[in-house]
């Protein structure tokens, strides 16, 4: 007997609506993976073929070092090209710095993806990080000020003296770590190197305690005391909410991608909810303390005396966002509401406090492993006459900005971004490119919703900007000759790099991040040398929010940097 489906449709009904619905799936199976990327704009640029149904071409993205699968990829298709990410989603890559250029002048057009902003939405609220179109513009024309170069001049002592407290700290913890291979040493005799074994110091732990205290002093003139004391509650809630970031799991990018499946909750998003409570919480009793003390001062109470000292003359940078909020001849539709100032204060630790720590951590790693340009730095940083000096005259040693310019081109502490395109665009290439079909493309059309991954430190270590020969070394001196054309025509902030960004979107404090970091390098290297521990620990970087250091093969450790620690005078 022979059974058509016609036939099975006819005499089993029920059957037929199962059959229908699998028919529909796997229509909708084949088009989505196999022929909406064929009729898509973007077919024609090189690329890999899809690996994975669930993870795309990502999965050695996520299980590689930063940058070492998209190098990989570089090396085959070019600095421009389309892979796939979770379920298949086409992703556009480039490294051109043309196109990077672009997404930065026309950021409003790119916004970050939806899901993105949904996380960071969760995090720090409306704040600058996660805001987009007229409302990042009216935040960002209300914050600006707070990050002037004269603003940040008047808050740089407030680094200066986190820096010599984190380098007491950190010689305490030396001295507890560090001791003779054999306790064969006579009493009073001091042990050789070569007779060391040393636990180390986890500089990534003090590092974080201490920049934690600066962005609160400076930030909001909260003092977490971190560096000297336990965890309070405010730093124990931000650090289980900025934790939330990391190590995502794959239910986390499904809940993402599909808004459905938040209703699914887990044990992590209840504790980060209870962190968040606690943060509002704090956030709003400062607030309220800052738009008082703008309002005191303003009046004239206690004769003009309403901010008083402790708030550095209330030069930190929510008190100057709450008074330029308060202004009288600030239009009323251009001021930020109480949830939008509460949100800036998360945002401020965790754009702030993470990357600070991070670009610091890798710092001290980096100059672990290369004692020749140590010596070198510490040297200049020794001709400072005084103990106490003035960013203008850190901000004049050529080595010092030359070491900070190259760590962070080299190790950028976001090694990328994602944007999404609002609207259909034509992006011009810097150098050709060849596509699928042979013929050579000097332009790309990139359809509206095209997901765009801006590999950031690709683009920093781009062999086409920098030279195959040069591109992936550590070299601070290329600072102190003539930059390549190429590097030059990037429109950037600071140091032709994509570290910061660039345009409307570019890191709004990238002035205190630099000031931070050499206020910091410039107390702790006069006073104490730092290298690899023993034995060694091979340290890999994995990307988070930020790319963290972790022992290879050790993931169960979890993130830390562990280095030998001594004073100079050893």
């Amino acid at each position: 007997m022979s059974f058509s489906v016609l036939q099975i449709v006819i005499d089993h009904p029920g059957r037929s609506a199962g059959l229908a619905l699998g028919l529909i799936g796997l229509a909708v199976f084949v088009d989505w993976f196999h022929l909406a990327p064929r009729r898509s704009p973007l077919y024609n640029l090189p690329g890999p073929r899809l690996e994975s149904y669930l993870y795309g071409n990502a999965k050695d993205i996520i299980k590689l070092e930063v940058g070492v699968a998209h190098s990989h990829l570089e090396a085959v298709y070019g600095p421009t090209f389309v892979y796939r990410g979770m379920l298949g989603q086409p992703r556009l890559y480039s490294a051109d710095p043309k196109v990077f250029n672009h997404l930065m002048s026309q950021a409003y057009d790119y916004p970050k993806p939806w899901h993105i902003r949904k996380v960071l939405g969760s995090i720090v609220g409306d704040g600058l990080l996660s805001s987009e179109g007229e409302t990042h513009r009216r935040q960002r024309r209300i914050i600006l000020p707070a990050f002037s170069a004269q603003a940040i001049r008047e808050l740089f002592p407030i680094f200066l003296d986190k820096a010599m407290e984190l380098t007491e700290k950190m010689t305490e913890e030396a001295a507890k770590k560090d001791g003779p291979t054999d306790g064969s040493e006579a009493e009073g005799e001091k042990a050789g190197p070569s007779r060391l074994v040393s636990e180390g110091v986890d500089v990534m732990f003090w590092i974080g305690r201490a920049m934690l205290d600066v962005i609160g002093l400076a930030g909001f003139d909260y003092d977490f005391d971190s560096i000297e004391k336990e965890s309070n509650e405010l730093s124990i809630a931000y650090k289980t909410m900025f934790d939330g970031l990391s190590g995502q799991s794959t239910l986390g990018v499904l809940q993402d991608l599909f808004p459905v499946l938040n209703y699914i909750r887990t044990e992590r998003q209840a504790i980060r909810d209870r962190a968040m409570m606690t943060v509002n919480r704090y956030g709003r009793d400062i607030l309220a303390r800052k738009k008082k003390a703008v309002l005191d001062l303003s009046v004239g109470v206690d004769g003009g005396k309403g901010l008083g000292k402790a708030d550095v003359q209330g030069k930190d940078i929510l008190s100057s966002l709450v008074r330029a909020n308060m202004a009288t001849d600030l239009a009323e539709q251009n001021r930020l509401g109480d949830e939008e100032v509460l949100a800036q204060i998360s945002t401020l630790l965790l754009a702030g406090f993470e990357t600070s720590s991070t670009a610091l951590t890798w710092m001290l790693h980096s100059l672990s492993t290369r004692p020749e340009i140590q010596n070198k730095l510490r040297d200049e940083l020794l001709k400072v006459e005084t103990s106490e000096p003035s960013l203008d005259e850190l901000n004049a040693l050529p080595y010092l900005d030359a070491f900070v310019k190259e760590s962070l081109r080299f190790t950028p502490p976001a090694p990328g971004t994602m944007r999404v395109a609002a609207k259909d665009d034509i992006i011009s290439l810097s150098e050709p490119i060849k596509g699928r079909d042979g013929k050579l493309m000097t332009e790309i059309y990139v359809p509206k919703g095209t997901t765009m991954f801006v590999p950031i430190m690709r683009i920093n270590r781009a062999a086409h900007m920098y030279g195959k020969d040069d591109a992936d070394i550590f070299r601070p001196e290329r600072w102190l000759e003539p930059m390549p054309r190429s590097v030059m025509d990037l429109d950037v902030p600071y140091g032709h790099q994509a570290t910061f960004l660039g345009g409307p979107r570019g890191c709004i404090g990238y002035r205190f991040a630099l000031a931070e970091i050499k206020a910091f390098l410039f107390v702790i290297l006069r006073q104490l040398t730092f290298e690899s521990v023993v034995p060694a620990i091979d340290y890999e970087h994995r990307a988070n929010m930020v790319q963290r250091p972790r022992v290879k093969g050790k993931k169960e450790e979890g993130f830390h940097m562990k280095l030998q620690v001594r004073s100079v005078k050893d």
